[in-house]
């Protein structure tokens, strides 16, 4: 090593491995639940807010896109649950692929397909809560 500094143990290494795929884990669960509570709040806090304070809204449309935008937000992270699933499942078989020295693939379909599905909740969340915010500011003078 050119450095000067010894190699980490492996099994320090390995030790240090598994946390951080557990906190991986933990921060992704977390991640998901906190969007299908969000999106399925705002849908609800949206409803109330018309049944209860603009009982006659106005601009509609953006109520309406709130709600297509909080929808795909949802969809898009129960999306993700099975892609999930099916990505952990090909990286099992990867791993176990290369432990009998066979062919392994970095990352799986799936996986790339639940990160996009990640991110396009987010996304949706986002401008679904936007919009929601611009038609209670709308309705709310009403």
């Amino acid at each position: 090593m050119g450095n000067g500094k010894e190699p980490p143990d492996r099994q320090e290494y390995l030790t240090e491995r598994k946390l951080l795929i557990e906190l991986e884990s933990t921060a992704a669960s977390t991640f998901d639940k906190a969007m299908l509570t969000l999106s399925a709040g705002a849908i609800g806090l949206s409803i109330t807010f018309t049944e209860k304070i603009a009982s006659n809204p106005i601009c509609k449309e953006f109520l309406y896109t709130s709600w297509c935008f909080l929808l795909v937000s949802l969809l898009a992270i129960l999306s993700s649950f099975i892609t999930s699933q099916h990505a952990l499942r090909e990286q099992r078989d990867n791993l176990d692929g290369r432990y009998n020295e066979m062919d392994f693939k970095e990352k799986t379909t799936f996986a790339m397909v639940t990160n996009i599905l990640n991110w396009l909740s987010i996304s949706t969340f986002t401008i679904g809560i936007i919009f929601l915010i611009i038609f209670a500011i709308k309705n709310y003078k009403n």
